[in-house]
């Protein structure tokens, strides 16, 4: 992972998808934050890559002007409408000569039913007001979460 911050013009803080998982044909959307660590504006390449095992299913590539400072990017994935896969979402950040500035890789399933690959979660302090609520439950997606135990102890 290239991330030295003193050397690289733009660097990639965090990917991530914004769903445990997803129906056969449905769009996924992956969130990336990156940093701008000059006081000029810097344009980027990001590249986005879909695979399957060794086989690429989809590249896609964005030219982005980025200003100074932190970002977030939304980037739509349609997904195919193959079942019960799980595919690999690699995203680089090239500046304009195409040099590799940073690199990113997340997994997405794709499933009919979260049966077919269950993966149990669970939260035990879901008291009303609780300011953290959403940060608990949107950590949960990040690890492909699906299924949800709400435990109450007391």
């Amino acid at each position: 992972m290239l991330e030295k911050t003193d050397a690289n013009p733009v660097t990639l803080h965090d990917l991530w998808s914004d769903r445990a998982t997803y129906t056969p044909g449905e769009g996924a959307t992956v969130y990336l934050i990156f940093r701008n660590n000059t006081p000029v504006p810097q344009t980027i390449v990001l590249d986005v890559h879909l695979s399957w095992l060794d086989e690429t299913i989809a590249e896609h590539h964005h030219q982005l002007e980025v200003p100074a400072g932190d970002h977030e990017v939304r980037l739509p994935i349609t997904l195919p409408s193959e079942s019960f896969r799980g595919y690999g979402v690699d995203v680089s950040v090239r500046d304009q000569d195409s040099r590799l500035l940073a690199q990113r890789s997340i997994g997405l399933d794709v499933l009919e039913h979260w049966t077919q690959a269950p993966r149990y979660g669970f939260l035990s302090d879901f008291s009303p007001g609780d300011q953290n609520a959403v940060l608990h439950v949107s950590a949960l997606a990040r690890y492909h979460v699906n299924v949800v135990q709400f435990y109450d102890w007391m």
